[in-house]
């Protein structure tokens, strides 16, 4: 009896490694990360193009970076969003797939072409959104696409 008092105080004071899922209305903080509760919470699964690359979003030209933030706000303004978390980096951010149910956020970004599946991390889960983006010259494939057709 005492050898199992002694082990659950000791695990008492063990890290504990918890899964946070969260959900809530949430503020769009970069074009890849939302605010949850205080909780910076990272679009897992997806990249970003880089910092100064510019895409075409519903007729609108701009940097890929503005384009998705104004996505992501447009989405998700007074409704909820679901985050489920993936990791978690100490005293930066969580990494989690978000989904305006049942939509995946970090899925519709790569499907309009404001970022990118990164297979590294997503085990390429969004890859046919990138194809289709790409295929239909959205986003950042939307000057290939137009030199492809000239």
């Amino acid at each position: 009896m005492r050898k199992i008092c002694l082990l659950l105080v000791a695990l008492t004071f063990l890290p504990v490694a918890a899964r946070a899922d969260m959900d809530g209305f949430g503020t769009v903080v970069a074009a890849n990360a939302v605010m949850i509760s205080g909780t910076t919470i990272r679009l897992w699964g997806i990249e970003l193009p880089p910092a100064g690359a510019i895409c075409t979003h519903e007729g609108e030209t701009d940097k890929c970076h503005t384009l998705a933030m104004t996505m992501l706000r447009e989405l998700t303004y007074q409704h909820p969003i679901y985050c489920e978390e993936i990791s978690y980096e100490a005293d930066k951010y969580v990494s989690a797939r978000c989904t305006l149910s049942p939509a995946d956020l970090g899925g519709m970004l790569v499907n309009a072409g404001l970022a990118r599946d990164n297979r590294a991390e997503s085990g390429g889960i969004y890859t046919f959104a990138e194809s289709n983006a790409r295929a239909r010259g959205r986003g950042v494939w939307a000057q290939q696409h137009a030199a492809a057709e000239q």
